[in-house]
């Protein structure tokens, strides 16, 4: 099995690829990491047969602080127009939906952090989430929404508070406002990082800790599948063009 490129970006070091990688290569996918928040120049997507956006703690709006969003923005926008394999991931999803028209409210949600149950809508025919069935327990860490979806996307699943949590845009970007890639340790890096923030919000934060950690097999579980359909449709659409994964 020829073994396929796919450019990850990752705006913030607290959230990495996390176990997407070891699922990635085990699927024929290697993935190459550019970090612009260490300096890193993002690249252009001719040399990849994939992209993947990660989160991060800044807002998809925050282009005076990071400037290197606007590199990101014309990246999407690159690979939505050449129709290369994209998935965008809590941020990542954000800046989908804002580089190619749509529209994320900053802070304008309750926050959804933990094991979070979104219904899914449509999806027989979409490569990644058909036949996973009509509810799914994902991880989630986030309060900014995305509000309106760029024009033409198609919504395949919400939440009670976030109607948008996966959508995609043409036949092969996704966006995904949960986290499939994270662990339990990665997870428990965002608990900390919350905590030190919030001292006086220990006791919440370490009961939705505790109940993340009960429910990560099930979690795993779909994430898993959503990295080896990622996978697939990546190596299917550089060997043959199509936008089905092999079977």
């Amino acid at each position: 099995m020829t073994t396929r490129t796919v450019l990850v970006i990752e705006p913030d070091p607290i959230a990495a690829l996390d176990r997407f990688d070891a699922w990635l290569t085990e699927h024929g996918v290697t993935a190459h990491i550019v970090r612009p928040h260490a300096g890193d120049v993002v690249p252009t997507i001719a040399d990849y047969d994939g992209v993947i956006v990660l989160g991060g703690r800044m807002s998809a709006h925050d282009a005076d602080e990071y400037p290197w969003l606007l590199d990101i923005f014309a990246l999407i926008r690159d690979a939505a127009d050449r129709a290369t394999p994209s998935l965008g991931i809590c941020l990542g999803a954000q800046l989908i939906s804002q580089a190619l028209g749509g529209e994320v409210l900053v802070g304008a949600g309750s926050s959804e952090v933990g094991a979070v149950t979104i219904r899914t809508v449509g999806t027989d025919d979409d490569p990644l989430l058909q036949g996973l069935g009509t509810e799914l327990l994902v991880a989630e860490d986030h309060r900014d929404m995305i509000s309106r979806l760029p024009d033409g996307a198609t919504r395949l699943a919400g939440s009670d508070d976030y109607q948008n949590q996966v959508f995609r845009v043409g036949d092969v970007m996704w966006g995904v406002q949960f986290h499939p890639e994270v662990s339990v340790p990665g997870f428990r890096g965002w608990i900390d990082d919350a905590i030190s923030a919030n001292p006086t919000a220990a006791p919440r934060l370490e009961s939705t800790m505790a109940a993340f950690e009960a429910a990560d097999p099930v979690i795993r579980q779909t994430a898993a599948v959503i990295a080896e359909r990622f996978a697939g449709v990546v190596r299917t659409r550089a060997d043959t063009g199509s936008t089905q994964p092999e079977t």
